[in-house]
């Protein structure tokens, strides 16, 4: 019960994310999952509004004196979540993807992009996930969170392959949105070939690590999916 509040805080910052990032003003963007965005279907206002209750529901969810979690487990994963949702995350993220139209960056640059962007959501949804179990380890720990934040740049390498070669229908958002903005992906930097080439060696190192942690068939299932979206 504990793990699926924690899921729902974070999904509820997620979803937040998203309809913020489909306004006019961020990546201007009339479909999402298939649907009108937020605020095609009502209103900018209205997008706005449902963007902050989303992200201010989260917290009180994971503040909740109901939550059966050690006040000291909660703290971490609040503190970790506001980090990665922030400036030094999420945010960040989204400044730095907002000013790279037209630019062209360095690989390194980029995946330091979508590390803040991208992964750093789905690095606390593991971490976090850990810090629900009764035991911490230190070292598995750490070891979890590089898994994370290469899990995190897998997804977005096969998020711009998909944007790349899927039409709209099959995204189920706006194909090709990323050329039509002149956005740096790594379809750009890279070429695709060298774009799947990348994504294959990230999953094959999440895959060697991850058979030599116990539990991890949950992990390993998830990276699959990633990995297998481009199929």
């Amino acid at each position: 019960e504990a793990l699926i509040t924690v899921g729902c805080s974070l999904e509820l910052i997620h979803c937040y994310s998203l309809i913020h990032d489909d306004l006019p003003a961020m990546d201007n963007d009339d479909l999402r999952r298939g649907l009108p965005t937020c605020h095609v279907k009502y209103n900018e206002a209205t997008a706005i509004l449902a963007g902050d209750a989303l992200q201010a529901m989260a917290f009180f969810g994971l503040s909740d004196e109901k939550l059966q979690l050690r006040a000291e487990t909660k703290l971490k994963i609040i503190h970790l979540l506001a980090n990665s949702a922030g400036v030094f995350g999420m945010v960040g993220g989204q400044a730095f993807d907002l000013n790279s139209s037209g630019v062209w960056l360095t690989l390194v640059q980029l995946k330091q992009m979508h590390r803040l962007k991208t992964g750093a959501l789905i690095k606390i949804a593991i971490l976090a996930g850990y810090l629900c179990g009764e035991s911490f380890d230190a070292k598995l720990y750490h070891d979890l969170g590089e898994i994370a934040d290469k899990l995190g740049l897998l997804f977005q390498i096969t998020d711009d392959i998909l944007d790349a070669t899927k039409n709209t229908a099959t995204l189920g958002k706006t194909a090709n949105k990323d050329l039509l903005q002149d956005k740096a992906t790594y379809v750009k930097i890279l070429g695709l070939k060298d774009a799947k080439k990348e994504a294959k060696i990230l999953y094959d190192q999440i895959l060697t690590v991850l058979k030599y942690i116990k539990n991890s068939a949950d992990l390993i299932r998830l990276t699959e999916l990633v990995y297998n979206r481009n199929k």
